[in-house]
């Protein structure tokens, strides 16, 4: 598969840009170093956008066009590899050039080609959600599947995975949360047999106190290392009413970032923005409308949608308007002050 690759003169860049295409060439009046962001969007596309310092001034987009969906990124710890989930399968990448090295699909083993999350297990390893499955790939490129016949999976949909800090693994699921210890012992929770209001999950996040932050179609949840349940509504905190949270992240001071969405008049879907402070109190931003959320290691956040955002660690808001696509669904940080 070819990948077109097409690079945007972005506002006031000290770029000039020739030809579209695989044959796009970009001349640069000076060196410049740069941090690369790259995102998935709704229509396909994975989209990187070079900011060093970070400004709409100094802003170059770069995209990837390709012919199915994306639904995961994963930069491998040894930060050599891009990992891709897409609907066509794993594709594993390289993560200076973004050239692909090889594709993964059900011909390799994978029981689906529809990749849906992502998680390095820290010593090589990889952990793969699929639509019919969780796939576990070890260093040598073995693979083993668990699925509903082999395993206590109430579900094959993986939708979200996260590590418990202890060799055991989280998984969010269409039918609840899951939780596989490093023994190899399965635990279910749902409507049924827990407080979990939702048994679709979105999202998972460590709360790194043992306990876990759950993002699901009716709310947030908060269970904690005792094993309690807190159930946050429009009753008891700052979130919308009838919202689903589909994306988190820490604020880096005992706090959360959380991406909401619920329908409007007329069947619109209204995206909206929740600030939770160690102290207990909420903030709903009206102004951005989050599809994707990361941080950027400083204390500073960055906000994904129709529009590009950055709140730096002062609170400060940069708006991004002129990338070259919108419908940002996610975004990876490199972990070194860089973005993919």
């Amino acid at each position: 598969m070819s990948t077109q690759h097409i690079l945007i003169n972005f506002l006031h860049l000290m770029c000039l840009v020739l030809g579209i295409g695989a044959n796009a060439q970009a001349l640069m009046a000076a060196p410049l170093k740069i941090d690369q962001l790259s995102a998935l969007t709704s229509k396909s596309n994975l989209l990187a956008a070079h900011v060093n310092p970070i400004s709409v001034q100094n802003s170059i987009w770069e995209l990837f066009n390709y012919p199915g969906s994306i639904n995961a990124l994963l930069l491998s710890d040894d930060k050599q590899t891009l990992w891709v989930g897409t609907s066509g399968g794993l594709e594993q990448r390289n993560a200076d050039t973004g050239a692909i090295q090889k594709v993964f699909t059900t011909q390799q083993g994978l029981p689906s080609n529809d990749i849906m999350s992502l998680l390095s297990d820290s010593q090589g390893g990889l952990w793969i959600g699929t639509l019919k499955g969780l796939v576990y790939r070890n260093t040598s490129g073995k693979i083993q599947v668990f699925t509903q016949n082999n395993s206590s999976l109430p579900n094959n949909d993986i939708r979200e995975l996260l590590s418990d800090g202890i060799g055991g693994l989280w998984m969010g699921t269409n039918e609840g949360l899951i939780h596989r210890d490093s023994t190899g012992q399965w635990q279910i929770f749902n409507k049924s047999n827990s407080a979990l209001p939702s048994n679709l999950v979105y999202r998972l996040l460590s709360d790194s106190q043992g306990g876990l932050w759950i993002g699901t179609f009716n709310g947030l949840t908060h269970l904690d290392s005792k094993g309690q349940w807190h159930i946050f509504n429009t009753s008891n905190s700052g979130l919308p009413a009838n919202s689903s949270v589909f994306d988190l992240i820490s604020d880096g001071h005992g706090g959360l970032w959380i991406a909401t969405s619920r329908l409007g008049a007329g069947e619109t879907v209204i995206n909206e923005l929740v600030h939770l402070d160690a102290k207990g109190q909420w903030k709903r931003d009206n102004t951005h409308k989050p599809s994707a959320l990361t941080s950027d290691y400083q204390g500073g956040i960055w906000v994904a949608g129709n529009s590009f955002s950055y709140r730096n660690a002062l609170g400060e808001w940069q708006t991004f308007t002129d990338q070259p696509i919108s419908g940002i669904e996610r975004i990876l940080s490199d972990g070194q002050g860089g973005l993919w």
